[in-house]
């Protein structure tokens, strides 16, 4: 993407936050927004199939990984491969990406997951199953759900997961200790492999706001949805300042980070 000069620009803990104004303008901002949309929908229709069985912990776990991988190994280039508001908001947080580019990603994604869910619903609804058709696919089981009274321990461990996840996010486009080896998807991928490995059993594993949402409201179950927001939002605001000093050594007075959109639009 072509880089822009912030109209409004802002330094606070080593970062420099920008609006993003500029950025509207710009035919490519809206092809990557158009981008996440398209990510996030056929995400949904891939993790989603994936865990008809709540049980299949190795189907379940392993086609969401994998479907991340590739669609952030895909998408890298448009939009840099977000595909999950809680990674969005970390992005700007960590003033890796402009605020309007992070608010416009994070509601084209929930409409994404939306459409992808609401396809998955409507295509499979009481649709036979198994060689010998005996089975029916229930969309209920696609609805990440924590058990009743468990929901605030749930909500933790979605906390702590989705910091992994973002943790990894931000390592592999930390401009100052860049990644020397390695494919950066599938390093992301891996994570959330092993979130849902982890999680499935618990919480359903979404680690992603989108991945909760589109099958809720497609399924009519949205009575959790806050927990799994307030947990996966809180590492996505509380991780990037946790990184940084951690990780960076960020000196505020000597040697700033800028992390800025113009210097590496294409992230994850």
């Amino acid at each position: 993407m072509e880089a822009r000069k912030p109209i409004i620009g802002m330094h606070f803990l080593g970062r420099k936050y920008t609006l993003g104004l500029a950025e509207v303008r710009s035919v490519d901002f809206w092809r990557a927004v158009f981008g996440e949309f398209v990510a996030t929908s056929f995400f949904l229709l891939t993790c989603l199939i994936g865990v008809w069985s709540p049980t299949n912990l190795v189907a379940g776990s392993l086609g969401t990984g994998l479907c991340i991988a590739l669609l952030v190994h895909m998408f890298d280039n448009i939009s840099g491969g977000n595909i999950n508001p809680a990674v969005s908001l970390a992005l700007v947080v960590n003033g890796q990406i402009s605020l309007i580019r992070g608010g416009i990603y994070m509601v084209v994604q929930i409409l994404g997951s939306i459409a992808g869910a609401g396809v998955v619903n409507l295509i499979t609804k009481s649709a036979p199953s198994g060689v010998n058709g005996t089975d029916v696919l229930h969309f209920d089981n696609c609805i990440p759900q924590m058990a009743d009274e468990y929901e605030w321990q749930g909500m933790l461990y979605e906390f702590l997961f989705t910091s992994m996840l973002i943790m990894q996010v931000l390592r592999s486009t930390d401009s100052v200790r860049p990644v020397q080896n390695g494919n950066i998807a599938l390093a992301v991928g891996l994570v959330v492999v092993i979130a849902n490995f982890c999680l499935i059993p618990i919480t359903g594993g979404p680690v992603n706001p989108a991945r909760v949402t589109g099958p809720a409201v497609a399924g009519g179950k949205v009575g959790q949805l806050g927990y799994y927001w307030l947990g996966e939002c809180a590492a996505a605001v509380i991780t990037p300042l946790v990184y940084s000093p951690l990780l960076t050594r960020i000196n505020t007075i000597e040697s700033p980070h800028d992390y800025t959109v113009q210097q590496k639009p294409d992230i994850i």
